[in-house]
């Protein structure tokens, strides 16, 4: 039987006990290297993920299951059997990249539940005085600026930020950029001077308060409410919800989290070609209830995608400087997945990573 460990703080559950874990780390790289690559050799300004520890910079898994580091960390956990650790920010952060993807699917018919202004706005940010400075604390004064622009420009803005008791400065400035990524096309930003029987995952940790894990669900009825034309994707993922609620109480449907993805088809039958990297992976399960579109902005109208469908995780915000400076962009969201080792029992903890990260254009 499942059993568990709950604070005020966090709920750890063990849902396959008697499973074999794979205990060995896969290889990992700086997330540095991996994002130049990512960026096609960009300069990166500025760098900043939850898991930077003084001088020893953040590592991610170099091939993981795909390009979502969301959705990779619990594949990962799940293919291996390993303890999977999801906060409330990575939850909703996923979700409030879906949201953004509609918003800008349909601009123009959601403009005035969304934003307080007619046509395109220029919104100014002053940042003569960051271009020059590649220090991390003068960075997040940037977004503090664009923080304050936003509440004038975006009407559902705390509905959508990350505000949990786990947030921090990397959580909340990517919800926070997720929010001008769902107006960029009503807003242009400026810078002023510049499934097999082993598959299960062994341990799950939700990470904050039972209160943060029921405000994701009344954000979600919130969102009902808009008339935002979500249900045909909400519907799929408040049940998905209410099992992470039910699971931090306790109460946990072990056939919920065994059908994760209950079917994984490498190639087709008779193709002995089988693609590891997931040109002919379907996942059907529960986890595309977190996404409403594919790739391609095609609408999911079932719990199945391929692979190579499911969104990046990541969005940009391009700024244009008014004098000469070079031109930059914001990319944040789901940088990649990590593991560790929790150092007391030797056991792999799994786990996405969210960060921010400041490019040229």
């Amino acid at each position: 039987m499942p059993s568990s460990v709950r604070t005020n703080y966090r709920s750890t559950q063990i849902l396959n006990e008697y499973r074999k874990q794979v205990n060995e780390l896969v290889e990992h790289t700086l997330i540095q290297d991996k994002l130049t690559v990512e960026f096609n050799n960009r300069k990166i300004h500025a760098l900043w993920t939850d898991f930077e520890s003084g001088n020893l910079p953040t590592k991610v898994i170099s091939a993981s299951h795909c390009t979502n580091g969301f959705a990779a960390a619990i594949l990962q956990a799940y293919s291996s059997n390993q303890h999977l650790f999801l906060k409330p920010d990575d939850v909703w952060l996923i979700i409030a990249q879906g949201i953004s993807q509609h918003i800008n699917n349909n601009s123009e018919k959601y403009r005035p539940i969304i934003v307080n202004h007619q046509g395109q706005k220029r919104v100014e940010i002053y940042g003569g005085d960051l271009l020059y400075d590649n220090e991390e604390n003068h960075w997040i004064k940037l977004f503090g600026r664009l923080n304050l622009a936003m509440k004038e420009l975006i009407t559902i803005k705390d509905l959508l930020s990350c505000n949990f008791s786990t947030s921090t400065n990397s959580s909340k400035i990517s919800s926070d950029l997720v929010l001008l990524n769902s107006v960029h096309s009503n807003s242009t930003y400026e810078t002023i001077k510049n499934s097999s029987d082993i598959c299960g995952i062994h341990k799950i940790t939700l990470d904050g308060t039972l209160d943060d894990w029921l405000k994701i669900q009344e954000k979600v009825i919130t969102l009902k409410k808009l008339s935002l034309d979500l249900d045909f994707w909400l519907d799929r993922l408040e049940p998905v919800l209410n099992q992470f609620i039910s699971t931090y109480k306790g109460d946990i449907d072990l056939n919920f989290w065994n059908t994760i993805a209950t079917e994984i088809n490498f190639g087709q039958e008779g193709d002995n070609n089988i693609d590891l990297k997931g040109n002919n992976v379907t996942l059907t399960g529960w986890i595309p209830a977190f996404f409403p579109y594919a790739k391609g902005n095609k609408p999911l109208d079932g719990n199945c995608i391929k692979v190579l469908d499911i969104p990046d995780g990541k969005i940009s915000i391009p700024f244009v400087d008014s004098n000469n400076s070079p031109n930059i962009k914001i990319v944040s969201g789901f940088f990649g997945t990590k593991q560790e080792i929790h150092l007391e029992n030797d056991e792999i903890i799994v786990s996405p990573v969210i960060g921010w990260a400041i490019t040229d254009l």
